[in-house]
């Protein structure tokens, strides 16, 4: 049910306290955006005067609220979809196109949940405001979740929250955020699911990280979300937001090893030259990045007690730089086969998934 800026006025009037109306029927775009339930915003006793706050700042977010018309004729970032009315997940914002079309989508504020430093200067060309939150594959804690839903008190909306790629880190963020926003304006609530009513409860959030593709591998996302204890994270103090977080050193070489391995994949599919749509794209500058990138991480390690005296990291680490090394190489040679430089790309993202599994993803 999409409706006008008046015709959500006169709605919100009929709206009974304690029964937030939805659509029933969620649609998918072509763009794969959810276009979710349209929502009455009850009022809550929860945090006391604290949920005036978000309850005020998400009913004005819903005004803003994309029609799938303005959506259809958009190009938002890839996996770009719909969480709840004002609350969307998906990438990282790359291109001109992807900034416009948040913009004229009515996003106000972006949440990064990334290790990356978020792209302030092309966010506040178009007039959005950046907040920096990073997480992990390996979950998300109590001080994290506090942060995340906090998003809505202290900004306005509507929200879009991303990772990298828009699948995993992303999503499960805005689960957690959208969950702990339903449980303190009211919709939380243990009651029956009757037609024309709903609760937005776990199985809501569960079925809208599925939908999207979340791996099941990231186990520790799906367990945060399932175990968010709502009495422990209210209790901590509101979340100091802030526009580019303190991320360590190690975070920051991975963060930056997931773009140089997406741009060597690029190149890949374009036969190890410079793809079309990006002309300016060095093939052997993208093999030199990753592997300086793969020495900053053995360098960062050493300071890390998580991950410096462990000897299957350390020889994880050193098979991808000698993949790397070997792809520099290759690509410096007039001969190479195509195929041996897929190979050793392939031998680099293998010990970024053998490593992952064990130390990143649980």
């Amino acid at each position: 049910m999409k409706t006008s800026a008046t015709a959500f006025l006169v709605l919100l009037a009929a709206c009974q306290p304690l029964t937030p109306k939805v659509d029933s029927q969620p649609a998918t775009q072509e763009t794969g955006s959810y276009r979710g339930p349209s929502v009455c915003v009850p009022p809550s006793s929860k945090l006391s005067s604290d949920s005036s706050d978000f309850r005020q700042h998400y009913q004005a977010a819903l005004s803003s609220n994309p029609v799938d018309s303005a959506l259809s004729s958009l190009s938002p970032p890839a996996h770009f979809t719909q969480v709840i009315p004002a609350v969307f997940s998906g990438a990282q914002p790359k291109t001109q196109t992807h900034w416009q079309s948040l913009e004229q989508l009515g996003v106000r504020t972006i949440v990064s949940v990334d290790g990356a430093r978020p792209n302030h200067e092309r966010a506040q060309a178009v007039g959005l405001r950046y907040i920096h939150i990073p997480i992990g594959y390996d979950g998300i804690d109590d001080e994290q979740a506090r942060a995340l839903v906090d998003v809505f008190r202290a900004s306005k909306g509507p929200w879009y929250f991303h990772c990298h790629h828009g699948k995993h880190r992303g999503p499960a963020a805005a689960a957690v955020a959208t969950l702990l926003l339903a449980d303190v304006l009211g919709w939380r609530a243990e009651a029956p699911r009757v037609v024309g009513s709903t609760r937005y409860q776990l199985k809501d959030a569960e079925d809208f990280m599925l939908r999207v593709g979340t791996s099941q591998d990231y186990a520790g996302l799906w367990r945060d979300l399932r175990d968010l204890d709502f009495d422990a994270i209210w209790q901590l103090p509101k979340a100091k937001l802030t526009a580019q977080a303190e991320v360590g050193d190690l975070a920051t070489a991975m963060a930056e090893l997931d773009r140089v391995y997406d741009r060597l994949k690029d190149i890949r599919k374009a036969g190890w030259v410079a793809p079309v749509n990006q002309p300016d794209l060095s093939p052997r500058q993208e093999a030199r990045i990753m592997r300086e990138g793969l020495e900053n991480c053995a360098e960062a390690a050493k300071d890390e007690a998580e991950y410096g005296e462990q000897t299957d990291y350390q020889e994880w680490l050193n098979q991808g730089l000698v993949a790397a090394r070997q792809l520099e190489k290759g690509l410096d040679a007039a001969d190479v086969a195509k195929e041996m430089l897929d190979a050793q790309l392939r031998g680099v993202r293998q010990s970024c998934l053998d490593c992952h599994a064990v130390y990143r993803n649980d």
